[in-house]
């Protein structure tokens, strides 16, 4: 098990700095709602954790990963925090990784691990990559990794690891590479080394074990939905998951707006799932189940025979094609198993941008006060929809705010004002511009009439006593706009 604490994001899109602590509520789950004005950054902390989830796993980084750097800047940086469960107990871990751009290629420049029982222990890290253009394996601490490279049997297998994982965009301290190196150096099934070294490595008993829990969690357990087209889900699709013998859990995606050539397995796979989402589905639309109509079989190119299904919706006795119903009604289908996953499993990390798209208000509201109370996974969304903030218990742990400044981008809640309803005390801090940073730039109505009116299209002569009387108004405050226009 693995749960994601905080964020640490330098450069990355428009965050020039900014820190998310993901508290753990009562349930023992952890939901996070992001809010804030347009372009503040939300979307900004999902890209990170998408940039995140193949880096821990070891896999290549996305070719389109260059675009999550900063304009201007040449390198971003990411730290994260990890609480992660071994067969010995609790281990705390913090990654730390810097990403270059060179020639349009995003590359891992360094990187380094933190583990200890305690958070407030980490101190120093355990190991600490980096680059070396001249293609030398360099770890640090030096003295005790010299040491341990030293007595590797297949010193030419790890420098080869060490390139590929280069040339291939890959973390180097999270690839299969390393770790078998590591778990080695863990089971003393090296030369016999220094006994200040062995003093050392004996400080990190489960270093091991923890980084290979951490990429095993990152490549089965981190589920992100997103809506641009790079996202790992498309709300048009709903994935089912299946369980595998391997480590990996198999998933299938079924298409809600098109025909599905299903074998006989995937089928019974995917009536199961439909008969859990419909212990759920009535009560998000009124009275609606999903079933599959087969429309019968067809051979498929390899030679081999498939169902041919569609999904369908159930109202009243009455059967419609899925791809027929609302944008809003499919997307809570596309998100429904992530959903129920993030309240059952402790194990998963959810994370949905636009979370309140298509949904009916009070249902949103709803369904994440009961998350707030009793999810037992991790949630962390975006949403401009502020019904949750009035709904979700523990506001201090679950809403976190964007603002304007750059290298401040996120608060979290804090009770003030005079009133104990958060989506009112927002509301009134973006009036106000916010006491502690700035969240919006409050615009009057009028300000926005005239602002239409001049895109509209104006003779000059209108245009002219319309600039001047917004040169007049620069400097009058806000709250006094109304009452002199």
């Amino acid at each position: 098990m693995a749960r994601l604490l905080a964020l640490t994001l330098h450069n990355i899109r428009n965050i020039g700095n900014g820190e998310i602590t993901f508290e753990t509520l009562p349930s023992a789950g952890s939901v996070t709602g992001i809010y804030g004005a347009n372009g503040s950054g939300k979307t900004s902390v999902l890209d990170a954790i998408r940039l995140l989830r193949p880096t821990i796993s070891g896999e290549p980084l996305p070719e389109e990963a260059t675009e999550l750097v900063s304009i201007g800047e040449s390198e971003a940086e990411l730290s994260a925090l990890f609480r992660v469960r071994v067969d010995d107990g609790e281990r705390y871990l913090k990654y730390t990784v810097v990403y270059r751009r060179i020639d349009n290629v995003l590359r891992i420049a360094q990187e380094s691990v933190c583990v200890s029982d305690s958070e407030r222990r980490l101190g120093r890290p355990f190991v600490r990559y980096t680059a070396d253009e001249r293609n030398r394996l360099d770890l640090s601490p030096i003295t005790r990794w010299q040491s341990i490279v030293a007595a590797v049997d297949d010193k030419v297998a790890v420098a080869l690891g060490e390139q590929r994982a280069s040339l291939e965009r890959r973390s180097f301290l999270f690839s299969d590479t390393f770790l078998d190196y590591l778990r080695t150096a863990a089971e003393g099934g090296m030369k016999p080394l220094a006994k200040d070294v062995q003093r050392w490595l004996a400080h990190y008993p489960s270093a091991f074990a923890v980084m290979k829990e951490l990429q095993s969690w990152a490549r089965t357990r981190m589920f992100l939905l997103s809506t641009q087209h790079n996202s790992i889900v498309s709300y048009n699709l709903l994935p089912i998951s299946v369980p595998s013998e391997t480590e990996r859990p198999r998933e299938l995606v079924f298409s809600m707006g098109d025909v599905n050539n299903l074998n006989d397995s995937e089928l019974a796979e995917l009536n199961r799932s439909l008969g859990d989402f419909n212990q759920i589905m009535p009560y998000l639309v009124h009275d609606m189940t999903l079933k599959v109509r087969n429309m019968g079989t067809t051979i498929l190119p390899d030679g081999s025979t498939a169902n041919e299904v569609v999904l369908m919706s159930v109202r009243d006795g009455v059967e419609v094609p899925l791809m027929h119903e609302s944008e809003g009604v499919t997307r809570i289908v596309g998100m429904l198993a992530y959903l129920i996953r993030a309240y059952n499993d402790p194990d998963v990390l959810v994370t949905i941008d636009e979370l309140d798209g298509g949904v009916f208000e009070y249902l949103l509201g709803e369904m994440l006060h009961e998350f707030s109370r009793n999810a037992q996974g991790q949630l962390i969304f975006t949403a401009h929809n502020l019904r949750p903030m009035e709904r979700m218990d523990f506001p201090q742990k679950t809403i976190v705010l964007s603002t304007l400044d750059p290298n401040h981008r996120f608060i979290p809640y804090m009770t003030v004002g005079r009133t104990n309803n958060p989506r009112r005390q927002y509301i009134q801090a973006l009036q106000s511009g916010g006491k502690v940073a700035d969240l919006y730039k409050c615009t009057s109505p009028q300000m926005l009439g005239v602002g239409f009116t001049l895109a509209g299209g104006v003779d000059e002569r209108t245009e002219q006593d319309v600039e001047h009387g917004l040169r007049s108004l620069e400097h009058v405050p806000t709250n006094d706009l109304e009452r002199m226009l």
